[in-house]
């Protein structure tokens, strides 16, 4: 405003604001995605049959709502299946034409044969067309479970759906009437047919199907024996072992099967075992002992010493691999 007063004389200082910088505005990208498009439908149904062929006109044409509002007979063809949106109501004061498609044709040509007003979509008052549904509007979108989508979405809808489906900048600035193609523009990034083919030739260059899932080499049959036992056994409560008595055959199962699962966790020492057994089943350093010894024997586990800080040896315990154990066997022999 200070500036059309600079321009015109009315204003001798510079203007104050010159140096303030402009609040960057984000463009709008909220359209219908196709379920909201389903629900949209069915909120309609129980709407008046003005509402919906206004509303149906809107997604149809991809027109704004003032000119929808204030669409008049004179200005649509049947002939050539067009309506032509006067510039003096149109939004770039230039007349725009709008290719009529087969469903807005049935909405209009049902309307004309019960028509006595010169607008498409009347209103109450004589002479006068349908207003501002905003009432209607809010009630369709809280049916629909609608959340944060606007009457001019439905315009941006329509430029969106033209986008995805391949349709080029130019072909839908003009069915939505863009005068600059900057508006034009955001739709660019709905567009993804040619990079979907790009990244399609990446995947091609892979030379497998990444996704198939990798088989992991299974473990030692011992080791899936002793975990389907406790998984039959349901430990749903802790497990004694008194000392100075000999470890029953099913317990003794169940702590080789522990102690197995620590060694495959990396847990590899003595007392790391106890702390896994630790308020399930109590066991003296003999009986532990004597259980090792088994696995050894067995060939499922081995001794190996490691080093660790202050120079201190210590004892660890390894799965022995499969196939290895008749050698070792041998080897013992």
């Amino acid at each position: 405003i200070i500036n059309w007063g600079i321009r015109r004389d009315y204003c001798q200082e510079p203007n104050p604001c010159r140096w303030v910088e402009k609040f960057k505005l984000r463009s709008r990208e909220r359209f219908l995605q196709p379920e909201e498009i389903e629900a949209f439908k069915e909120a309609l149904n129980g709407q008046s049959e003005l509402c919906r062929d206004f509303f149906w006109m809107l997604l149809y044409t991809g027109a704004r709502k003032g000119n929808v509002l204030a669409m008049r007979w004179a200005d649509i063809s049947f002939s050539n299946e067009s309506w032509t949106i006067p510039g003096d109501i149109h939004k770039n004061d230039t007349s725009h034409v709008i290719a009529l498609g087969e469903p807005a044709l049935e909405i209009l040509k049902r309307r004309k044969e019960s028509a006595i007003s010169e607008w498409v979509f009347p209103g109450r008052l004589p002479g006068s067309h349908y207003t501002e549904p905003k009432r209607v509007w809010k009630t369709i979108t809280k049916k629909a479970g609608l959340e944060d989508v606007r009457i001019h979405d439905l315009r941006r809808t329509v430029g969106s759906y033209m986008a995805i489906s391949g349709c080029g900048l130019p072909i839908i600035g003009k069915a939505l009437g863009h005068k600059d193609q900057r508006s034009t523009a955001i739709y660019a990034r709905l567009d993804l047919t040619s990079v979907r083919g790009a990244l399609n030739k990446v995947y091609s260059m892979y030379g497998e199907n990444i996704s198939e899932p990798v088989k992991v080499s299974q473990r030692p049959s011992v080791v899936v024996e002793l975990v389907q036992r406790k998984v039959a056994a349901q430990l749903d409560e802790a497990e004694t072992v008194d000392k100075g008595e000999p470890v029953d055959p099913f317990l003794r199962a169940i702590i080789e099967g522990k102690i197995l699962t620590c060694i495959l966790e990396g847990r590899l020492t003595k007392s790391a075992f106890h702390r896994k057994m630790r308020g399930r089943v109590a066991i003296n350093a003999k009986q532990l002992d004597a259980i090792l010894r088994g696995l050894e024997e067995r060939a499922v586990i081995a001794q190996t010493v490691a080093t660790r800080s202050l120079g201190k040896n210590i004892i660890e315990y390894r799965l022995v691999q499969s196939g290895s154990g008749a050698e070792n066997q041998s080897q013992s022999a």
